[in-house]
């Protein structure tokens, strides 16, 4: 509530972790519904002052575990691990794409089946409109 975001960020959580800017820093992740039960892991990305980042996309109910590692004096250790889920504000965000799919799925999931259908139809007719008014630039 204190600075204007654009949309392309208030779909996202982020997992942000502060060290030594020179120190490498990996996330090893899952969500909750996934077939296996493997982490995936990545480098998190360095954005400046010791500030590392990666983010997310969540879903109505999923929820994501992870732990981060950081290699001090050529070591990997373990420094914190944390389950997350969607918050509540964003699951009903309707302005954007990923708030209006998460609304369908809690309509959906209250069994509103006159409510799911509407959202999905405006969902679609809006895919649509997009798609038909806006064209990748040919270069």
């Amino acid at each position: 509530g204190k600075a204007e975001l654009p949309p392309c960020m208030m779909d996202k959580l982020y997992v942000e972790y502060h060290t030594n800017p020179k120190n490498r820093v990996m996330i090893s992740y899952m969500y909750d519904n996934q077939e296996d039960d493997r982490f995936t892991k990545e480098e998190m990305r360095h954005v400046g002052y010791g500030i590392f980042v990666k983010e997310f996309i969540l879903f109505y109910e999923e929820v994501l575990q992870y732990y981060i590692s950081e290699e001090r004096d050529g070591e990997m250790q373990i420094t914190e691990s944390f389950y997350r889920t969607l918050d509540a504000v964003k699951v009903h965000d309707e302005t954007t794409k990923y708030g209006q799919i998460n609304l369908i799925l809690t309509a959906q999931d209250m069994k509103d089946e006159k409510t799911t259908m509407d959202m999905l139809e405006n969902y679609y007719r809006m895919e649509y409109s997009v798609n038909r008014l806006f064209e990748p630039i040919k270069e």
